[in-house]
Formats: C-alpha cells, structure tokens, sequence
C-alpha cells in the first residue's frame, strides 16, 4: 500500500516514477540505468573528438535511446506490477473479509444451538424428575390399595338361570322374518321405480310412443357358430317369432313403396346386424329376391357371418374402385350379399353423395326387398343419412338393457331428419321354462301351437309362393 502511494505522489508531482524506492532498488533498472549512462558518456566523448554525421556517432545514439526506451518500459512495468499487487492484495482483503464473516455466522449458529441445547437439557431433567416422581405415586397408590379392608361379605350365592337373557332366538326370528320380507319389498319397488330400461313392448308403446313391429326371443348359440339364420338350427320360438316380424314388415303400409327397410339400434351391441340378417333372410323365405347391404362402414359384421369376403362391396362401388356392383349369392336361397368393401376415410360423406342414391334406386329393379344394417344412431349420423333412401326405418332395441332415455335421444334424432321410422323390434327377449319372462301370456301357452316337440330346432317348412307375393 505504501509503494502504491508513494508512485501516486510521484505521478501528482509529475516527478519520475524512477524515484519511487520500489522502482529504484529494481537490479534490473540500475543496470539499464548504468548501461544508458556509459552510453551517454560514450556519445558525449565521442562528439568532441568526430563528426555529428560520423557513423560512429550514429550507432552510439541509436544505442542510447534504445537502452533509454528500454528504461521507461521497464519503469512501467515496475509501476504496473506494483498497481497489480495492490489489486491482488485487495482481492484477497475481499476474500478474507467474506470468510470472517461466515465464521461470525457460525459462531453466532453454534451460540443458538447452545442455549437451545442447554434448554432440552433442563426440560429432559425436568421430565425425568416428574417420571421419578410419578412412579413413586403409582407405587405408593398400589401398595395402598393391598393394604385397604373391605367390609363386603356374601349373604347369599347366586343361582344358575334356567334359560338364557341374551339373545331372544324366537323375537330375533319374528323380526327378521318381518323385517326382511318388509326390507325386500321396499327395495323391489324402489329398484323397479328407479329401472329405466326397456323390458317388454308395453315399455316401448307407452315411453317411446312408437308401434312395436315384433319381438324376438333371446337364443343360446352353440360354440362355433357365428350367426343365427333361419335355415340353421335355430329354436322354434325364434323361427315363429321372427315370421310375426317378417308379416308386419310386409304389411306395413310405409315398406310397400320401395320395399327398402333400413335395420338400426340406439348403441352398439344390440342385436341390430344379426336382427338384419335374419329379416332379410326370412323374407328370402317367402320366394322374394332380397339383397343385404351392410352399410355399417365403420364395423363391418355381416361378410364373416356368411363366410364372404369383405372386399371389393359397397365402399368399393361408391369410390369407383369397381366399376361394377359386386353381389355374392348366399347359401340361402333368394338371398344375396353386398358386403361393406374396403376401409374408407370418411363413411358419412360417402353415403351422402348422390352416387349412393342412385345405386339404391338400381339395385330396386333387380330386387323385390333391399335391408340395410347401418351403424348405431346414436353413435355416428351414417343412419340419418341412409335414412334419405329408405322406404322405412326398424329400431332394434335390446330388451331389458336399452335405457328409455338411449332410445328417445334415437328416435328424436331420426325424426329430425324426417327419417320415415316404422316402430320397434324388441330383440332378445327372455322366454325359459321358470316363467322368468317378458312375456309370460306368450310363451306360457306356446307349446299348444309349436310344430313339434319343445326340443326340435328344425324350421317349418314354408308352402309355395309367387315370386312377387308379399304376405307373410
């Protein structure tokens, strides 16, 4: 610090920085400075004996300054190095000052520690005392108790009951039984209040305010078998029921123009695919030639329920991918195929364009029924849109399992676009043996008209029709 002020009193007094001690006991600037002198005493010798212009002269001049711009260069960087140290020295104070305050902090956290520690201390020989202090009670209050007399004595011993208090099996028993058959009345009537499903065509009649086209029974299918036609082994009250559909589908006055029935359901998974297939195959029973077109293009069902390749079929027709309409004959008689084809991007727009129209309006010359499966509606608007080319539109509702509210939110969907709706077919209807059925007054006397015995699965043979006769 001292050398710095002192090169700051040289540099104010604008003296030279060579008369700072630090500078001036530099080895190395004495010698410059010996070595400038000898040459200045040189020059100064050497001019009074030759020429300004001598060569001689020259060199020694050229020498000196060169030996004094060494001088000044040297004394610079004496002063700058006494300016660095200064700054290093500083630097260091800096760092110095910093660490003495964290060992200040430290201390003053290790002073805070103490006198916490210090009270933990006092409380825990506090605590320890009262503990100490508490035992001794509870053992004096111990020994108090086994020294204490008692003035109780037995005046008569007590009898064994004839019969128990607890529990009263015979009240127990009444109120259960009471009880119980209360509890489970209240609850059959709250459950039957708050189910809102569609369990028998009295339901459909007075919540959907819509004619109920025909019901069909609910069939256990044999393993590997991936539909359920007529023509196969097929119950019965199935055969019978589903011919009761297939009359009121003739003679509903909406199909006898066109004779294009469009087969939907509120949600997947109600029976609608295989519900088309067996119409269109029961009308196929009545000598009619009945095309079935699945226009479900989003989950295509019927090509794997007759054994069919998917493509090429209806998708294919409607983006000109074939140019013509590919049909495959069925192995029931009367009834062929269009199966849905290949994936498409978007199947709404593909059944909107007039090209689906006017292949609907073809395929009537050729064929005396046309049955459509298409998807839910109320999961895409395919349906809506199919409607536009259909003589009527059948609703498949699954019995017991399709909400009222489902099947409204469908029928006020196809009556906005004006969609010509004929009525319901309940499908999968409960009909057994322990009268556990939606339509107990009709199966219980069923078996007086069945054509053979309960377990015969064979279909009855149908008489002889024209090709265009319509009844059922």
């Amino acid at each position: 610090m001292a050398q710095y002020q002192q090169l700051v009193n040289a540099r104010a007094k604008q003296e030279s920085l060579d008369t700072v001690p630090a500078i001036a006991s530099n080895a190395y600037i004495q010698g410059l400075k010996v070595e400038l002198a000898t040459l200045q005493r040189q020059l100064q010798q050497a001019s009074s004996d030759l020429g300004d212009r001598n060569p001689e002269i020259i060199k020694l001049q050229g020498a000196a300054q060169n030996a004094e711009r060494k001088l000044q260069t040297e004394i610079s960087n004496a002063a700058r190095a006494i300016e660095n140290d200064l700054n290093a020295a500083r630097s260091r104070e800096r760092e110095l000052a910093a660490e003495l305050a964290r060992q200040k902090l430290e201390v003053q956290a290790l002073n805070g520690k103490a006198v916490e520690y210090t009270a933990l201390e006092r409380e825990a020989t506090s605590n320890r005392e009262m503990l100490d202090k508490l035992f001794q009670r509870s053992r004096e209050a111990a020994l108090t108790r086994e020294l204490q007399t008692t003035n109780i004595r037995v005046v008569d011993w007590a009898d064994t009951p004839t019969s128990p208090v607890l529990p009263r099996k015979e009240r127990n028993l009444v109120v259960g039984l009471f009880g119980g058959g209360g509890l489970a009345l209240v609850l059959v009537f709250v459950l039957e209040a708050f189910n809102t499903r569609l369990r028998s065509p009295e339901d459909v009649k007075q919540h959907l305010r819509i004619p109920v086209v025909g019901v069909v029974p609910r069939v256990k299918q044999k393993k590997g078998s991936a539909s359920l036609l007529p023509g196969q082994t097929v119950p019965a009250p199935f055969a019978e029921m589903l011919q009761a559909v297939r009359t009121n589908l003739v003679l509903t006055p909406e199909l006898g123009k066109g004779h294009t029935l469009l087969v939907t359901s509120s949600e997947p998974s109600e029976g609608k695919t295989t519900s088309a297939a067996n119409i269109a195959a029961s009308l196929a029973g009545l000598k009619q030639r009945v095309l079935l077109i699945d226009a479900d293009l989003r989950r295509r069902g019927l090509h794997e329920m007759f054994g069919k390749d998917q493509e090429p079929g209806l998708a294919d027709v409607l983006t000109g991918k074939t140019s013509s309409i590919d049909l495959d004959q069925t192995h029931i008689p009367g009834l062929w195929l269009m199966t849905a084809g290949s994936p498409s991007g978007n199947p709404a727009d593909l059944l909107a364009t007039p090209r689906f129209a006017k292949l609907i309006e073809n395929l009537r010359a050729h064929f005396d029924w046309i049955v459509l499966d298409s998807p839910p509606v109320l999961a895409v608007a395919d349906p809506c849109v199919i409607s536009r080319v259909a003589s009527g539109v059948l609703l498949v509702v699954d019995c017991g399992r399709t909400p009222r509210h489902v099947a409204t939110a469908a029928i006020e969907r196809l009556e906005a676009v004006r969609a010509p709706l004929i009525g319901a077919m309940l499908n999968r209807v409960v009909l057994d043996g322990r009268g556990d059925s939606y339509l107990p007054y009709y199966h219980q006397s069923y078996k007086a008209y069945s054509w053979e015995d309960e377990n015969s699965i064979r279909p009855p043979r149908l008489p002889p029709a024209s090709p265009n006769s319509e009844s059922a």
